[in-house]
């Protein structure tokens, strides 16, 4: 979990949140949501003037996050599964919350040695692929925190604006 002590700063809500979202999607199992999902995430980025560079970020790390979900989801047999997606924006951040049932999704913390361009091809596996876009998302967004609670996957993004 990455967060930020800075006395400005705020942690992004989290599930028990009380608030409404500037958009909220319901997901089915399918990778082909990835499409309609960007496709809001760009109309909305867009209606409210968020910076190209900052949608692209979020963006990016809620495709990632949801292929891992999916991906889990589909490997377990269970194509039922329903993802929840939460967007929160206000003048300092946007707040992303992505809820699945399902085992824990593993975060990641890559070795240095396999980030490096001479990292061994064997390395490169689906797996190593998935860490490697989990570490993408580390690196983009400011705030990240994985949680696992009653059977239930919870991811919780921020992005500051600035």
């Amino acid at each position: 979990m990455s967060t930020d002590d800075d006395a400005g700063s705020r942690r992004p809500r989290d599930a028990s949140s009380h608030y409404s979202s500037d958009l909220d999607i319901t997901l089915v199992n399918d990778l082909r949501e990835l499409a309609r999902v960007g496709a809001a995430i760009d109309d909305l980025c867009r209606r409210e003037q968020v910076p190209h560079r900052i949608g692209y970020a979020v963006n990016l790390s809620i495709e990632e996050i949801l292929t891992c979900m999916i991906s889990q989801g589909a490997s377990e047999g269970d194509e039922t599964r329903r993802i929840e997606l939460a967007l929160y924006l206000d003048e300092d951040q946007i707040e992303v919350l992505l809820a699945s049932e399902g085992p824990p999704l593993a975060d990641v913390e890559l070795p240095q040695a396999t980030l490096r361009s001479s990292a061994p091809q064997h390395l490169l596996d689906k797996a190593r692929l998935e860490q490697l876009g989990l570490f993408l998302v580390h690196q983009v967004m400011d705030e990240v925190a994985f949680e696992h609670r009653q059977d239930c996957n919870v991811v919780v993004m921020a992005k500051r604006l600035s």
